[in-house]
């Protein structure tokens, strides 16, 4: 493999070909060739997008805190035009191409508590195949998309606002292996078929900024799917380890972005802010029959009165697994995904 790409790196020390990010995303726009981009191990203040396809971007060690991409937009920031930017102009790394990985470095949107400034996104990705493997993806809310958006309208709009939204929806699978993310509200959403495996997600109390007795409140949910309604599969959270420093049963595993989300947990381990209910329909008694959410058994031996997700045996949880992997395996194969 190692010749049908070429290696270039960043360094705002010098010594390298790029000083900062936006330089080598700049040069790698009009670029046809396969790249690999090394990060040297220190702090990137700045935004960033990767209009490319066939890249690899890496921490050059493989402590993915050596390596920090760090910015502070956030949705209710007035963007130089004028206007405020809304939750899709405020993400620290945008990607917009086929065949992405990313690896060993931290992705941060340093913008604060959601109910002070608004969303704001980390990592926006964007494109046909993704790998995204040891990262730190850290904010509050919405933390991670992984586009597509949701569906147009009937005008043939997007209801809301930001890169590429009057497009066509393409189809997007991607993978997080081994990740650490971190947020409060929808902090993993989109409308991506998307794998979680072996992550740690971690939910933030950010009530208690503002109301540090306030031990009700719902803090958030882990993820907002928006999956395409012809779609089979939309999220599965695989080996995951989730916790939080929020109270007993104030977080949510999920809610339906719209109506036809999809999120599986198997053989997930989670902390006692997992809300016995598990899933949100976000106030739509419709979404309950059109959205699907589910868990393995070793996650919920029986519902509470006002659940409406759906408990996998162990045979029936293997089985998906290995759907959804076959599924994801035949999409990158089926690319060209050099790395």
């Amino acid at each position: 493999m190692a010749d049908k790409y070429r290696t270039l790196k960043v360094d705002p020390c010098g010594n390298a070909d790029f000083s900062s990010l936006s330089e080598a995303a700049f040069f790698l726009k009009r670029s046809k060739i396969p790249t690999k981009l090394i990060l040297a191990p220190t702090a990137y203040n700045e935004s960033v997008v990767f209009e490319c396809s066939n890249l690899l971007i890496t921490g050059e060690t493989e402590n993915p805190e050596d390596t920090l991409i760090v910015d502070s937009h956030y949705a209710k920031e007035l963007h130089p035009q004028g206007f405020e930017r809304g939750t899709f102009w405020t993400a620290v790394v945008r990607t917009d191409g086929s065949n992405i990985t990313i690896r060993n470095l931290t992705i941060k949107n340093a913008a604060g508590n959601g109910k002070k400034v608004g969303q704001a996104i980390a990592l926006y990705a964007d494109g046909k195949g993704m790998l995204v493997e040891n990262c730190r993806l850290t904010g509050y809310q919405d933390t991670l998309f992984t586009a597509p958006f949701p569906a147009l309208n009937k005008h043939g709009k997007n209801e809301g606002f930001g890169p590429k939204n009057d497009l066509p929806r393409d189809p997007s699978v991607q993978i997080y292996r081994n990740c650490f993310i971190e947020g409060d509200v929808d902090f993993i959403f989109g409308g991506a078929t998307a794998l979680f495996e072996d992550c740690t997600i971690y939910s933030h109390d950010a009530v208690k900024e503002h109301d540090p007795d306030d031990k009700t409140t719902c803090r958030g949910y882990v993820c907002a799917p928006c999956t395409v309604p012809d779609l089979k599969f939309g999220y599965l959270f695989t080996g995951c380890r989730l916790i939080s420093d929020c109270p007993p049963h104030t977080v949510f595993l999920g809610r339906p972005w719209r109506p036809y989300g999809k999120a599986v947990f198997i053989n997930c381990v989670t902390d006692e802010h997992i809300n016995e209910d598990l899933f949100n329909d976000w106030d739509s008694a419709s979404n309950r029959e059109t959205a699907y959410f589910a868990v393995s058994e070793d996650m919920a031996e029986e519902k509470t009165p006002d659940a409406f997700y759906h408990i996998m045996k162990n045979d029936t949880a293997r089985e998906y697994i290995k759907e959804f992997r076959e599924f994801v395996s035949n999409f990158f194969n089926n690319s060209t995904n050099i790395f």
